[in-house]
C-alpha cells in the first residue's frame, strides 16, 4: 500500500517500453486483515506502455487478447534492439531472429 499507488503502473509501463514486450503483472487481492496488505490492481499494458486492462483491489479475472505479431514488428522497427552490445551481454527472443555478423568481420 506504500509503493503500489506510487509505482505499480509507472514501473510496468516503463518495463514494457524498455523490453518492447507486453507487460503483465498480477497482484494478490487486497486483504486488510493480512500482515502484508497488497495494492491489488493486476494490469496488462502493451508495448507502448498503454494500459490494455486493469483490475481494482478485489479478487477478479482480467482477460485481454494479445497480438504477439506486434512484438515482432515493433522490434524490427525500433533500432535499439539491434544496437545492443553483444560483446557485453547476450539477449535472445523467440520473437526476433538473431542478427548474423556481416561477412567482412
Amino acid at each position: 500500500m506504500v509503493t503500489g499507488p506510487a509505482h505499480w503502473e509507472l514501473l510496468l509501463r516503463a518495463r514494457a517500453v524498455d523490453t518492447q514486450s507486453f507487460g503483465i503483472v498480477c497482484s494478490p487481492a487486497r486483504d486488510e486483515s493480512a500482515d502484508y496488505i497488497a495494492w491489488g490492481h493486476s494490469m496488462i499494458v502493451d508495448l507502448w506502455g498503454e494500459k490494455l486492462g486493469e483490475l481494482q483491489e478485489k479478487e477478479d479475472i482480467l482477460m485481454v487478447d494479445l497480438d504477439l505479431t506486434q512484438v515482432v514488428s515493433r522490434r524490427q522497427n525500433m533500432p535499439y534492439w539491434l544496437q545492443r552490445r553483444q560483446d557485453i551481454y547476450k539477449l535472445s527472443s523467440p520473437f526476433m531472429p538473431e542478427k548474423k555478423p556481416s561477412p567482412d568481420k
